[in-house]
């Protein structure tokens, strides 16, 4: 049963005591405070999340959309009342929704982890080699290209190109982790140095463009009929991922987190066209996804046959729902959508199950109305085709383009209702692959599996049998399916594609440096 002691008027009540503190103090000089505090040196990973930088962004938002900021006769404050404002955030969890007061623990789980694990780890070296296979290869007559060089004024190879360079030293060059100049990429500039700083500009904005983005944002909610103060944002993942560089006017440029710099990288292109125009993006990129699951899915090494293929056996039915890929392990099919989503502001923070189930409508919960379809149609058919003859044992993998952080059928069902999920089986038969054989990978994590599967460490089936055992059990679960991989000594493996990207570009990034 849910509890409600929640309420959004004590929460914007205890928000307001703190805004009135940090209004004592000059904004620049508190944001400055808030860099320094985050920029000290860490010993260990652990010793930076004591900081709680999630917190730290929410407070450098805060100062950004005050409308007391402009003005500056305040004290720039010490470190130690930087630092006693920013316990304040932290003591405010205290007044937000407890696990109880979500329709499920799942879901609350879900928020924390959108919010908080972006500063857990380092983005692989691969990271931006698998951008570069999405999108290098467009021609610049193509949509992508033409929409990228509109929005940006730059050619989406220069920018990938670029984008590697910079997440490859900057990831390894520990000098480099909070400040960057243009003359970082002396080496690697082209006419003149132009692009290098049309590069920087694109993941930067001066403090005030940074606050004319977030009053913008903050009006959107309000036209939206959502409060922009509402306990919700206490748990967002921050707004400023989208420009984690800051110029410092001297000509370099203040990293506000280095984890928010590389996220930014490996992301920049598919939030930036989505934002120009989500329906024409999708619409291409939908396809570009699928094409690299069936890369991922062909590595395997296992036998599989295409969605049209699927359609060539099955025929034209009218309102048919068919997966991207079947895929045939010993006496099992396994059935793999691709889907390039992510998920939106609302999917991340809410605390309602029906809602979260409207926003899953086309992504999750279609993956498994489209894989339940065909499981009823194939059992119905005698074909001896060594993929397509029916199977009892069947499984469904959905792997989407970023993290939706619900990892398996049983997650979704807690997140969602397992009624909702039981009913996206297909009407006309009495075939519905279990929920427990259902997972939701990344396409990383897909790709880290497959690379197993294809040097035969583990059976596609075989991982997915294991994994289910283990999360039948709550002492042995893992939220994520890397978690199992990394359990089994399996993770941070890639496919031979990737590798070879990644080796090709830096290889080609080496000869330009020495030249």
């Amino acid at each position: 049963m849910r509890s409600e002691r929640f309420s959004e008027t004590l929460y914007y009540e205890a928000y307001k005591t703190i805004r009135n503190k940090l209004r004592t103090y000059d904004p620049i000089g508190l944001i400055q405070m808030c860099l320094q505090y985050l920029h000290q040196p860490a010993a260990k990973p652990l010793d930076y999340l004591k900081r709680y930088p999630w917190c730290v962004m929410l407070l450098i938002k805060w100062i950004l959309v005050d409308e007391k900021f402009s003005d500056r006769n305040r004290p720039t404050p010490t470190a130690d009342q930087a630092t006693n404002l920013l316990q304040q955030i932290v003591n405010l969890a205290n007044k937000v929704r407890m696990p109880s007061e979500h329709d499920s623990v799942t879901i609350f789980i879900r928020a924390m982890v959108f919010q908080q694990v972006l500063y857990q780890r380092r983005s692989p070296i691969t990271l931006m080699s698998r951008q570069m296979l999405y999108f290098g290869g467009l021609d610049e007559a193509h949509y992508i290209s033409l929409a990228f060089r509109t929005v940006t004024g730059m050619s989406l190879n220069r920018f990938l190109y670029l984008a590697q360079a910079f997440h490859t030293g900057f990831s390894t060059d520990d000098q480099a982790r909070h400040r960057i100049g243009a003359r970082w990429f002396s080496e690697l500039q082209d006419g003149g140095g132009a692009d290098i700083n049309l590069f920087l500009g694109l993941l930067s904005a001066p403090i005030l463009s940074i606050r004319k983005t977030l009053l913008a944002r903050d009006a959107k909610m309000i036209e939206d009929g959502r409060m922009p103060r509402s306990a919700s944002e206490y748990t967002e993942q921050t707004p400023l991922i989208q420009t984690p560089l800051i110029p410092s006017g001297d000509g370099d440029y203040i990293v506000i987190d280095p984890y928010l710099l590389e996220n930014c990288l490996g992301n920049f292109v598919y939030s930036t066209l989505r934002n120009y125009h989500v329906q024409d993006f999708m619409g291409h990129f939908g396809a570009i996804f699928e094409n690299y699951v069936h890369l991922a899915v062909k590595y395997s090494g296992l036998e599989f046959r295409t969605e049209n293929e699927l359609k060539q056996l099955l025929g034209a039915k009218q309102g048919r729902n068919l997966v991207d890929f079947l895929i045939a392990d010993g006496d099992a099919h396994v059935f793999v959508d691709a889907k390039a989503a992510e998920m939106n502001y609302r999917g991340t923070v809410t605390h309602d199950a029906e809602e979260l189930a409207k926003l899953l409508d086309t992504s999750l919960l279609k993956a498994v109305k489209q894989a339940n379809s065909v499981f009823t149609d194939l059992a119905l058919l005698n074909s001896t085709d060594v993929v397509f003859k029916p199977r009892d044992r069947v499984y469904l993998i959905a792997v989407t383009y970023a993290q939706m952080n619900i990892g398996n059928g049983r997650a979704l069902a807690d997140s969602v209702g397992r009624a909702v999920v039981e009913a996206q089986a297909d009407p006309s038969g009495d075939k519905r692959i279990p929920i427990e054989n259902m997972y939701f990978l990344t396409i990383d994590e897909f790709e880290q599996l497959v690379a197993q599967v294809a040097i035969g460490s583990i059976g596609l089936v075989e991982a997915l049998e294991r994994a289910k055992l283990l999360d039948a059990d709550p002492a042995t679960s893992s939220f994520a399916f890397e978690q199992h991989l990394a359990k089994w000594g399996m993770s941070g493996k890639a496919p031979d594609y990737l590798v070879k990207k990644t080796t090709d570009v830096l290889d080609q990034i080496a000869a330009s440096l020495k030249s």
